[in-house]
């Protein structure tokens, strides 16, 4: 059991960071292995469905990565599987309409004979998959991202949200090799789009802790791909970051979804706007100041979607807040009280007030005078 256990922050934070890269190993497997890509789409359907899309999609990538970093995350830090949540359910049904429980098996045979049954008997197909699902991550990646924190993580009141792919129909859709780098290196659609997100929380609070968000597909060169991972560690008062150099602009930049409310577009007139798919990948353009706001005023994201890069964000001075709480009240209220907060329940998820992500307050101010 993981009640009371304290674990370095370093350590449970480069925990996370392995297991975004083996998320990351999983997505890009599927991906190139054509014959493989087709068979693991299913359309969800009912309650799993996002209302923002006519079709809504999730595939075995999705499910085997959530499960992935369950059971990596248990095998380190033993019991702590129960506080660890994701968008997915672990039932993926295959082309012949069955129903089948996806689990990791420790055993590469047993996983291999599970995933045969999901693939309709394709027995190469689940060797290759069981290979990458049980393969260790290299150390190297994690020697790549700066991380030397001081402090601990409580296991005990700590619980993980889990987006296994964000943007999927960008995955789905996307061309390995293929950008659509706007003028300022927004991408407007594609695989760069696609987001592993593991975002840490303390229970107590609900406050984020640590966050992780890796682009699978942030480095294409011809048909190779390769990770961009940043992390963050916000908690208490020790907040640490990934440090990049960016340009400054000259005039504010929002990034949002091109669903977003007329009415909303036409009071931000005169900032720089783009549009551009899923909400991890919006909120990193915010990290990488490719954008000062991300404004979504629709309750379409979920916890699992921003929980990540909130804590990468709350690591550099920014943070996510409640759309209609910021409009409604941040000129009498403290920010803090103004940020999403974090539980566990899935069917109370979504954030039903809308978010903004910024990362300079004085601009979060300026966006928000202008819409009031």
């Amino acid at each position: 059991m993981c009640d009371n256990k304290r674990i370095n922050s370093s350590k449970f934070l480069k925990e996370l960071v392995k297991c975004s890269e083996k998320a990351a190993n999983i997505a890009r497997l599927v991906k190139s292995e054509k014959y493989l890509f087709q068979l693991l789409i299913e359309k969800k359907t009912g309650d799993s469905a996002n209302s923002r899309f006519v079709e809504d999609y999730k595939t075995l990538a999705d499910v085997l990565i959530q499960e992935s970093i369950r059971y990596d995350l248990s095998k380190e830090f033993p019991g702590f599987e129960n506080r660890i949540f994701g968008e997915e359910k672990n039932i993926f049904t295959n082309k012949l309409n069955e129903s089948i429980e996806v689990n990791i098996l420790e055993d590469e045979e047993d996983m291999t004979n599970l995933l045969s049954r999901i693939l309709n008997g394709d027995e190469k197909a689940a060797k290759m998959l069981s290979k990458c699902v049980l393969e260790q991550v290299d150390d190297t990646i994690v020697e790549k991202v700066n991380i030397d924190i001081e402090g601990y993580v409580d296991l005990s009141t700590t619980a993980i949200w889990i987006d296994p792919i964000d943007a999927t129909e960008q995955y789905i859709n996307g061309q390995i090799g293929v950008r659509h780098a706007l003028d300022n290196g927004i991408e407007e659609r594609g695989l760069p789009c696609c987001v592993v997100l593991i975002g840490a929380y303390d229970m107590k609070t609900g406050c984020p802790v640590a966050g992780v968000c890796n682009q699978p597909f942030y480095h294409m060169d011809n048909e190779r791909c390769s990770s961009r991972i940043r992390t963050g560690y916000a908690a208490n008062t020790r907040k640490q970051h990934e440090e990049i150099e960016t340009e400054k602009k000259d005039a504010m930049t929002i990034v949002m979804s091109s669903s977003e409310k007329s009415d909303v577009i036409e009071k931000l007139k005169g900032f720089k706007i783009y549009y551009a798919p899923g909400a991890g990948y919006k909120s990193v353009c915010v990290l990488d100041d490719l954008a000062d706001i991300y404004v979504l005023t629709k309750g379409t994201t979920y916890l699992w979607d921003i929980c990540g890069p909130h804590a990468i964000i709350l690591s550099m001075g920014g943070g996510i807040v409640e759309y209609d709480l910021a409009i409604e009240n941040y000129k009498k209220m403290d920010l803090d009280l103004l940020q999403v907060k974090y539980h566990d329940s899935k069917d109370n998820a979504r954030n039903k007030h809308g978010i903004i992500v910024y990362k300079d307050t004085q601009k979060l101010k300026l966006f928000l005078d202008r819409l009031t």
